[in-house]
């Protein structure tokens, strides 16, 4: 008998999300109507690159809901999303199609990446300044996350 409360668990279990599927929960799955931040945050790089293919612009700021990158509301332009939820790799897939880095955007998002303790996302973004750029002032720039 004790042997065969393990698989009841399971059975049980398995059962109520069943069911809980039939009314519409989906167990494990994101959000259907992801934005491009939230994306970013949950480094849904396939739905990023759909996005992108559709059109959306991977440099406009977008919503991020409470639970995906903390227990607030955010409004993040893609870039700024990768970079709180420290994935590289988003940063370097949304620079190679399409995020735009200027002179006015990138020593803020390199702030934000070293104030994150994002060193290898900083690193990335130093690559793309000018040679001679120096580093920039991180006086007063503050974690929006």
């Amino acid at each position: 008998m004790a042997l065969a409360l393990p698989a009841l668990a399971w059975i049980a279990a398995g059962t109520v999300v069943l069911l809980a599927t039939l009314f519409g929960y989906r167990a494990l799955a994101a959000p259907a109507d992801l934005t491009m931040s939230e994306a970013a945050v949950l480094r849904d790089e396939a739905e990023l690159l759909r996005k992108i293919g559709d059109g959306v612009d991977p440099d406009a700021a977008y919503s991020i809901r409470r639970g995906m990158l903390s227990e607030q509301d955010y409004i993040l332009t893609p870039l700024e999303s990768a970079i709180a939820a420290r994935h590289a790799e988003v940063v370097q897939l949304l620079v190679d199609n399409g995020a735009t880095l200027t002179d006015a955007n990138l020593p803020r998002l390199i702030c934000l990446a070293s104030l994150s303790d994002a060193t290898d996302i900083a690193a990335f973004l130093q690559t793309h300044s000018p040679p001679s750029a120096a580093a920039p002032d991180c006086t007063g720039i503050r974690l929006p996350w």
